[in-house]
């Protein structure tokens, strides 16, 4: 029969040794990397002082795990788990796009909402959906989001639907969140365009 301590004693090795061997979670950021961005706004500059408000965001992809797809038109999705969102990415992706929209014609203050601002435009948005897509030979990114910009009453000034993928053959997940930065990116342009057009 084996002693109560010998057991006890057992257990806490294997659990150490589950420990040691397992992998270190990273964790991303989600940044646009278009040089525009570091340009700053003139603080003279006339036109719309927008504050972005947190983004809401479908499921599955309200979580901090990155999320994949084996194949385009498949219906499971899967979730990295050492690999993380670096802060909830309904935060994330307001703050990007805030950075990625900044320098827009006709737009003097674009940043995150914060209280206290003085705006006199609010950015609302939606991420439908930014994941991983698994197809023979490589991996695809891909992201789709909605955009409403409105006035303090509320009443819609501008909005739209954008959307960006990259692909290529990742053999790292750091590699696809690069293509994810790339996706996101394709995305903020349409909107700079379409915002700019509509409000310029």
């Amino acid at each position: 029969m084996r002693s109560p301590k010998l057991f006890m004693l057992l257990s806490v090795v294997l659990l150490v040794g589950a420990c040691r061997s397992a992998p270190t979670t990273r964790y991303y950021v989600l940044a646009p990397s278009r040089a525009a961005v570091a340009t700053s706004t003139p603080a003279e500059a006339v036109g719309l002082r927008v504050g972005v408000e947190p983004f809401t965001v479908d499921p599955p992809y309200d979580r901090d795990q990155l999320v994949y797809r084996l194949g385009v038109d498949s219906v499971e999705v899967g979730f990295y788990s050492y690999h993380r969102w670096a802060a909830p990415l309904s935060e994330l992706v307001a703050v990007a796009t805030a950075e990625g929209l900044r320098g827009t014609p006709g737009v003097a203050l674009i940043e995150p909402w914060t209280s206290g601002g003085e705006y006199t435009a609010l950015l609302h948005g939606r991420v439908i959906y930014l994941e991983e897509i698994d197809i023979p030979g490589q991996q695809q990114a891909r992201l789709r989001m909605e955009l409403r910009l409105v006035d303090l009453e509320g009443a819609t000034i501008w909005s739209d639907e954008v959307s960006g993928s990259a692909a290529g053959q990742s053999d790292t997940v750091e590699q696809i969140v690069e293509q994810l930065y790339a996706a996101f990116d394709q995305a903020l342009e349409q909107a700079r365009a379409s915002l700019s057009r509509a409000i310029f």
